[in-house]
């Protein structure tokens, strides 16, 4: 009988022993997936970090610039008063088409000394500037 007990408590602490072994096992996979995680989250943290900096960066040049042109656009209000200067600033500030110019062909000199031809009116042609 004491070598049936002697069996049993051997095999109960080395059952304990297995256990702890296995809990330990447990505990240092779990810390060392926690441990990963944490230091991927600070990459991750400090990719967004600087990828914020530079947004914020560029929407400070973006607002630099609003802030500019709406300085020049309240100093061209201010001198420009009249509408004949309006029309006179507006091909500086607006870039308008030029316009397209109708023009007569000249005469052809033989015309006039053939006189029984009958001449055809001169058809006015467009010229397109480039």
């Amino acid at each position: 009988m004491k070598a049936i007990q002697m069996l049993s408590s051997v095999s109960l602490r080395l059952a304990a022993s297995v256990i702890a072994v296995i809990l330990s096992v447990a505990i240092f996979g779990a810390w060392r997936d926690a441990r990963r995680d944490r230091d991927q989250l600070a990459a991750e943290l400090a990719t967004t970090k600087q990828l914020l900096a530079s947004a914020d960066a560029r929407q400070r040049d973006r607002d630099a610039q609003l802030t500019q042109t709406l300085a020049s656009l309240a100093a061209d209000k201010n001198t420009v008063v009249t509408p004949a200067q309006v029309i006179h600033d507006l091909p500086g500030t607006l870039p308008l088409p030029t316009p397209i110019v109708l023009q007569t062909p000249p005469a052809p000199a033989g015309n006039a000394a053939s006189g029984g031809a009958k001449a055809q009116p001169l058809q006015p042609q467009a010229v397109i500037p480039a």
